[in-house]
């Protein structure tokens, strides 16, 4: 990963890459992808088994093809691809990228949440979509705010540690209609929803597979 430069002789080391975007028709989507999910939940009600008051429906929702999550898993697949080409330093052409991933929807009920966790074994790049997470009570501090956990531990017991809070995790308060792409290996977690409808998400997990140009890849990014 390139350094953040802000003067000529500033620079930020060892910065993580994130996107934080709004996808093109989302909230108009949002309400088909809800009664989708709910619609499953209730043919299928077993909870997950990880998060607390929460349910997940299959892992195939990327390949699925129905218009919203085409154009969800398209949107979500091209970011994926520009922030590979960040993190590495390259000028990747389209041809030479492919995305191999899945994605699953999530429900949180009033109660719930996530506990801190990651996807490093599964995948290079997560992310998460916001479907319908608003609606929670706004009386509640970061109520159902996915949290990416600061990377860098050491940091708490040296430094400047002392002036700041003891872990400087980032909260992104869900907005409907947007997703958050980060690293896998990135720990996060949500905290604890309260609101009188669900809070509704999709989660992505891709790996990505470059090849020289002319060789054939495990799917192309889509455009």
């Amino acid at each position: 990963m390139n350094p953040v430069q802000f003067s000529e002789d500033l620079f930020l080391l060892f910065a993580s890459p994130v996107i934080m975007r709004a996808v093109d028709r989302g909230k108009e989507m949002n309400a088909a992808l809800a009664a989708m999910l709910l619609a499953e939940r209730e043919a299928n009600p077993a909870p997950s088994t990880s998060s607390i008051r929460g349910w997940q429906s299959n892992t195939d929702l990327a390949r699925r093809e129905t218009p919203e999550l085409e154009i969800l898993t398209t949107a979500i697949y091209n970011a994926m691809a520009q922030l590979t080409a960040t993190d590495l330093g390259k000028d990747i052409k389209p041809g030479d990228l492919g995305i191999e991933g899945y994605a699953w929807g999530n429900i949180l009920d009033h109660g719930g949440m996530t506990h801190i966790h990651n996807h490093a074994s599964k995948a290079h790049w997560s992310a998460v979509y916001f479907v319908s997470a608003e609606a929670g009570e706004t009386a509640v501090a970061e109520n159902g705010h996915l949290v990416l956990v600061d990377p860098r531990p050491i940091q708490v017991i040296s430094g400047m540690g002392e002036y700041r809070q003891p872990v400087r995790h980032f909260f992104i308060p869900p907005m409907d209609g947007s997703f958050v792409l980060f690293p896998a290996w990135m720990n996060h977690y949500v905290c604890p929803y309260f609101g009188e409808k669900e809070r509704i998400t999709i989660a992505y997990n891709a790996s990505i597979d470059i090849r020289p140009s002319g060789q054939q890849s495990r799917g192309q990014v889509r455009q």
